[in-house]
């Protein structure tokens, strides 16, 4: 049988990757958001469909797996972490580190069982200060994202007239959950951890590539270089022949 420090350890560890998976996704969507507030379509003329079933697709997903770290109804998320690790502390032995104390012998400050659970108390009533859009998340999944409300099933377009999104509430409900997962793998876990994934490239690239090749297609002047331009499009592209002779 799983000992209890290491079940919740597996528990965090779990919460903190589909954190990072769901903020990595709101990243895309914002940056998808302020490229089109900037620039509006430029770049994405010619592949639009497929940028509105990416948002379509990404707000949906977000929604419910936000949703499902944060909602009281599901049998595991963060509040449900909290009430486990509340009532483990004698098994987690949570401590800080303080660097080197000549008092205590150690790089590390354990936590007393008041401090611990009190940090918890504080912890459950900044997630509680969210509560707007918790429930905006969580009438969405019940209307039409996860279930079918009849209402919103005639009516799709009115579910988020009803309950519109507010992204810099997300934005803030994402800063608290990654402090309080962050805090709470440095007292358990004894090791620091980034609560963003690092890329390589993001949305941004892709669209701002493809304003290039659209601005590189639509050029006048490079018709007067007698480029064969359909050529950058084909599978077979040769770098050696992109002149007309």
């Amino acid at each position: 049988m799983t000992d209890p420090k290491t079940e919740i350890q597996e528990y965090l560890n779990r919460l903190i990757l589909n954190f990072i998976y769901v903020r990595s996704l709101n990243k895309q969507i914002t940056l998808f958001l302020n490229w089109l507030k900037t620039n509006g379509d430029d770049g994405i003329k010619g592949c639009s469909h497929f940028f509105s079933l990416f948002f379509y697709s990404s707000k949906r997903t977000l929604c419910i797996d936000t949703y499902k770290l944060v909602s009281k109804r599901e049998k595991r998320g963060i509040f449900d972490l909290l009430n486990k690790a509340k009532s483990s502390y004698n098994s987690l032995a949570p401590s800080e580190y303080i660097g080197w104390s000549e008092e205590l012998q150690s790089e590390r400050r354990f936590l007393k069982k008041k401090e611990y659970i009190e940090l918890i108390d504080t912890h459950v009533e900044e997630l509680n200060s969210h509560e707007t859009i918790i429930e905006t998340l969580t009438n969405l999944r019940d209307g039409g994202f996860a279930h079918s409300d009849i209402k919103y099933f005639r009516n799709p377009k009115q579910l988020e007239i009803d309950y519109p999104l507010n992204w810099a509430e997300i934005e803030s409900l994402y800063n608290t959950l990654a402090k309080i997962l962050k805090k709470h793998h440095s007292l358990i876990n004894h090791s620091d951890m980034s609560m963003e994934l690092v890329a390589g490239s993001d949305i941004d690239t892709i669209l701002n590539r493809s304003r290039g090749f659209e601005r590189f297609w639509q050029n006048k002047e490079l018709k007067r270089l007698s480029i064969k331009k359909y050529v950058f499009l084909r599978d077979d592209y040769d770098e050696n022949d992109i002149f007309n002779s």
